[in-house]
């Protein structure tokens, strides 16, 4: 094989590597312990009749895989054309229109389909974790029906958030989402049972939890957060009848929320077990830093949005959390809270033979 062939395969080739499992989270130094109970599987079908090819991952990493098996019949040739120089530019001329067909696919993937994951993992965008978009306030609490913030402490008006003041729960129904939408080009709408969507946020499916968690898409589709060129709502399309399915649909711009920042993997079945509220947040800010660093109540306090009237009330908030994530094996035991600053470590990651 020449070396222009062998250059054109390898380009193409790495752009093939699309159909591996999706790697494991990349914060270092930590290892779960996983509940035995696993939540329930998140599953979800296109709502109406779609192009496989085009909207499906599935179909589109098809398309990549026939390519890949042009490319090597291409490469074979070449192997054996001899000196015939006609026969080899068609050849390549036949690579470099492969290499713009997968360049093409890749695009497609990384525009229109959320990153990939798994049917047991969550994603979110890292800047929602650390801030108080899902804040902690108790479920007690009369919540707000319009706030406007900036998304971030300290950031400047180029990214904020409008809608209704939104909670852990509705942060969890928000990843829930993306997580069934995830094999599908975003903008299509994607069919779901509410029991099993109510089973793997709540525990349990009754009349209470399927009306919590239509309250929690409702909001999310009034939740906008809105960048210098662009603004995305957290959902787009919700159809709800009293009987069969309810379906989603995300909106298009959702992908460019996520590539925006850095996304951070967090593992379903342990978000599930968690308790809801200061534990839940603090779970996506650690799993969202790439070390724990010795952190000011103050920062946590207002980041996670806690209604704690003064530093010591939330200081108190702070030691069942703490706790609990220690026994899942988030932290690793011996945090401690001095003059006012946490200090914390994750746990060492286990290390093969």
């Amino acid at each position: 094989m020449t070396a222009r062939a062998s250059r054109l395969l390898d380009v193409d080739l790495a752009h093939l590597q699309l159909d591996v499992p999706p790697a494991p989270s990349p914060i270092p130094n930590e290892q779960e312990v996983l509940p035995a109970t696993p939540a329930p599987r998140l599953e979800a079908a296109p709502a109406d009749k779609i192009d496989p090819a085009t909207h499906s991952r599935s179909g589109r990493l098809a398309l990549v895989k026939d390519q890949r098996k042009q490319i090597e019949e291409i490469t074979r040739e070449l192997d054996s054309v001899g000196s015939d120089v006609q026969r080899k530019a068609e050849l390549f001329r036949g690579l470099t229109e492969i290499q713009a067909e997968v360049q093409h696919l890749q695009k497609m993937l990384s525009e229109h389909f959320v990153p990939q994951h798994s049917p047991n993992q969550l994603i979110s965008p890292q800047d929602l974790l650390v801030s108080r978009l899902f804040n902690v306030r108790n479920k007690s609490t009369r919540r707000e029906v319009l706030t406007q913030f900036n998304l971030l402490q300290g950031a400047s008006q180029a990214i904020s958030y409008s809608g209704p003041e939104l909670r852990q729960p509705d942060g969890f129904a928000f990843m829930a989402l993306v997580n069934i939408a995830r094999d599908y080009s975003v903008g299509s709408a994607v069919a779901f049972e509410p029991s099993m969507m109510c089973k793997a946020l709540f525990g349990y499916y009754d009349t209470r939890s399927r009306q919590q968690l239509k309250d929690s898409i409702k909001r999310l589709m009034q939740a906008v957060i809105t960048f210098p060129d662009f603004s995305v709502q957290l959902a787009q399309k919700f159809t709800h009848p009293n009987r069969g399915n309810w379906s989603v649909a995300l909106d298009p711009q959702i992908v460019r929320l996520f590539s925006a920042t850095d996304y951070i993997w967090l593992d379903l079945n342990l978000r599930r077990k968690l308790t809801e509220g200061l534990a839940t947040w603090l779970y996506g800010f650690v799993r969202s830093q790439r070390w724990l660093e010795p952190t000011r109540l103050e920062l946590l306090h207002e980041a996670s949005g806690s209604e704690a009237k003064t530093m010591t009330a939330f200081q108190r908030s702070l030691y069942p959390a703490l706790r609990e994530l220690t026994d899942y094996g988030v932290l690793e035991s011996g945090a401690r809270i001095q003059d006012g600053v946490l200090h914390w470590r994750r746990p060492p990651s286990k290390r093969g033979p």
